[in-house]
């Protein structure tokens, strides 16, 4: 585009590319030259064609890339707030799982009575299609299994052991699957991923006047609520990892 930009010549545009005659008079093996005037001087259209246009061209470029770089940030952004916004708002305006744990396990109703792991899991199997395996926990035995409804709309398997204690230690199993499909209803302080994420891999907080001990098996995190000293079970499960 920019040769065709020249301004036209009437004295040097032309070149002398000799006659008809002479170009086929010439032999195929032999290379025709051909004559040519050199370029003369004040032609600063023909200098700019030959000369990199880097003085020109480059801040433009570069203008052009930050603007469309500020552009993709800012429909990033974007996006990510729809997201959020779709999905119910952020963690901090969910109610938070082991609250809700530690308030509805003194009052889980059992579906299945029964102390043999095989038939808990069967049951879990069937009523939410996961494959988890019930845990064995250090001086109790398994009693049960149900269905607790969370949060409204939302349910989870529970399973309860008893112990020589007065108190049961109910456990609620989900995944991360769950989690993020449940997202915006309830949530998971980051600071238990971040310990779930550990090597020992084993949490124990206070919450709501119980014990809570969170432990994960790959993707499966298991969250044991009790009124009794969790350290037994939290010991357990760490020699079990």
């Amino acid at each position: 585009m920019l040769l065709a930009s020249l301004p036209f010549d009437s004295e040097h545009s032309d070149t002398d590319l000799g006659s008809v005659d002479d170009l086929d008079q010439a032999s195929p093996d032999e290379p025709v030259e051909l004559e040519s005037e050199p370029i003369p001087d004040g032609h600063p259209a023909y200098d700019r064609v030959q000369t990199p246009l880097e003085a020109d061209v480059a801040p433009r470029v570069l203008n052009r890339r930050t603007v469309i770089g500020v552009l993709i940030v800012v429909a990033a952004l974007l996006v990510t707030y729809l997201i959020v916004r779709a999905s119910g708002g952020n963690g901090g305006d969910s109610p938070d799982l082991l609250t809700l744990a530690a308030s509805n396990a003194p009052t889980v109703r059992l579906e299945v009575l029964t102390d043999d792991l095989d038939e808990a899991e069967e049951y879990i199997l069937g009523e939410f299609g996961w494959p988890i395996r019930v845990p064995i926990l250090a001086g109790s035995r398994l009693v049960g299994v149900g269905v607790d409804e969370i949060v409204e709309g939302v349910e989870l398997p529970v399973l309860q052991y008893a112990t020589s204690e007065s108190e049961p230690i109910t456990v609620y199993v989900f995944d991360y699957a769950f989690l993020d499909a449940a997202a915006g209803r309830l949530s998971l302080a980051p600071a238990v991923f971040s310990r779930l994420a550990e090597d020992d891999g084993v949490d124990v907080r206070r919450v709501e006047g119980s014990y809570i001990i969170l432990w994960r098996r790959r993707a499966v995190i298991y969250t044991a609520v009790t009124l009794e000293d969790p350290t037994p079970i939290a010991e357990g499960l760490r020699r079990g990892r």
